[in-house]
């Protein structure tokens, strides 16, 4: 399993919701969401890990 336990569980399942929708990988998803200000930086290193 991937690190996730530095993002909450909701903030998680919103990425993953996120990424699906939009047929994004979830390092994708987490970019848009970050670039647009949803995310702090602090959420950027616990989630690019690679997997979809």
């Amino acid at each position: 399993m991937h690190a996730k336990h530095d993002l909450s569980a909701e903030l998680a399942y919103e990425i993953d919701f996120f990424a699906r929708s939009c047929g994004l990988t979830r390092d994708e998803a987490l970019k848009v969401m970050r670039d647009a200000g949803r995310l702090k930086d602090s959420a950027k290193a616990s989630y690019e890990t690679g997997a979809k």
